[in-house]
């Protein structure tokens, strides 16, 4: 059993998404999308570390959602895949070119938002009795 991370990984990526919440409302919509990648990208390395005990070191977040899915049985809405593959592109982007990329737009932030929403409430509702905290 690894560390602590088996035990709050639920809880860091509530704190995840209270932060995106918080940097759209400031207008930091950069650090939205950030944070939205942050609070699915913990979410599903501690459900996958509970489920197969495994820690899984990848940012595709789309890949990640498909490992748990299968292993849980459900299926993952094409919406959903949609909207983790724009936040790993988007991450994946950002740490490449980290000092070319300028602040996002009102728009983008609420994308990543949004995308957040609809996935952590797809995650939640599909792992809720599946896994335990």
């Amino acid at each position: 059993m690894q560390g602590d991370s088996r035990g709050d990984w639920r809880d860091k990526s509530r704190e995840y998404a209270e932060m995106a919440e918080e940097m759209f409302g400031n207008g930091f919509y950069r650090d939205t999308c950030y944070f939205s990648y942050q609070a699915v990208n913990s979410f599903l390395r501690g459900a996958l570390l509970r489920v197969l005990e495994i820690n899984v070191q990848a940012h595709n977040l789309a890949r990640l959602y498909e490992m748990l899915s299968e292993d849980l049985g459900f299926t993952p809405s094409p919406e959903a895949l949609r909207c983790l593959e724009a936040l790993s592109e988007r991450h994946v982007k950002e740490r490449r070119h980290r000092a070319q990329i300028t602040e996002l737009s009102e728009e983008e932030g609420r994308n990543c938002l949004e995308c957040l929403k609809k996935v952590l409430g797809e995650l939640e509702e599909a792992t809720h009795e599946k896994i335990a905290s």
